[in-house]
């Protein structure tokens, strides 16, 4: 899962490069980190707390209005002595449920930087198979979809895994990256791995995408695909520009270094 990479297994693997001793689903802790908790984790957490353990909730989708998920995420609220979310938007979300201080900590890339190659006609649009209804409406211009775990019987969509990734990306031109309703909390990985993949994202308003605007088209898709035609010499230019931003704020290393800040705070 996604979220297990970007939220558990990046960030683990920075802390150990720290100096922390991380362990997964097993083991003495003296912190322990839920992230996108269950019902077994409420379980787990009240009985960690009243040992001493110090309890951190990392929460990245919201699911506060679904009947089971919303009450397991109320109730590790107020049990966690720390909260971390991915964006400034479920950020504001989860202040509707918690008066406790929340610390932004993003997804970093997992694909490293390639050369600039926006231009020409090849599209990809890549996600989870529960997302496939975004894509939809643009399949007349043929893009390549990459998807798991299921994948629809399309003419040209394959398997995800992380190198069929990869080499999508670097077959592709642009990635088309439309939104839907209910989904402004999510993080932007998506486009920061297109833009680390080598090429120019099109995307539709979406909150973490402003960030990204002076880099890449963040209005309507089927505008943006004539506007990247327009200006398609430029499109190199601009991703390089966008690669070295992502570098500086959202490489493995610098998701990471806030995690060990959120450490070494708990520590103190």
């Amino acid at each position: 899962m996604a979220s297990y990479r970007y939220r558990c297994l990046i960030p683990g693997i920075e802390l150990e490069t720290a100096g922390y001793n991380v362990t997964y689903n097993e083991g003495d802790a003296h912190i322990c980190v839920f992230s996108k908790p269950v019902m077994n984790d409420l379980t787990m957490a009240k009985v960690i707390a009243a040992k001493g353990c110090r309890v951190v909730v990392d929460i990245c989708d919201d699911h506060f209005a679904h009947p089971d998920l919303g009450y397991v995420y109320g109730k590790m609220l107020e049990i966690a002595d720390y909260i971390v979310c991915p964006t400034e938007n479920m950020k504001f979300r989860m202040q509707e449920f918690t008066e406790k201080d929340i610390t932004v900590i993003g997804d970093p890339y997992e694909i490293g930087a390639c050369e600039p190659h926006a231009e020409g006609n090849e599209l990809l649009w890549f996600g989870h198979n529960v997302n496939l209804g975004e894509i939809e409406p643009y399949l007349s211009h043929n893009p390549h979809v990459v998807t798991g775990p299921t994948v629809p019987e399309w003419d040209n969509a394959s398997q995800w895994s992380l190198d069929t990734l990869k080499l999508a990306l670097s077959r592709a031109n642009k990635v088309l990256l439309p939104t839907r309703e209910g989904t402004g909390y999510k993080s932007p990985n998506r486009l920061i791995n297109a833009i680390m993949g080598g090429c120019f994202p099109i995307c539709d308003p979406h909150p973490a995408n402003e960030e990204f605007k002076d880099f890449v088209w963040t209005g309507d898709i089927y505008t943006g695909l004539r506007w990247a035609r327009e200006f398609e010499g430029d499109l190199n230019a601009s991703i390089e520009l966008a690669q070295n931003y992502i570098e500086d704020h959202y490489s493995p290393e610098a998701i990471g270094f806030k995690w060990i800040q959120l450490m070494r705070m708990i520590e103190s």
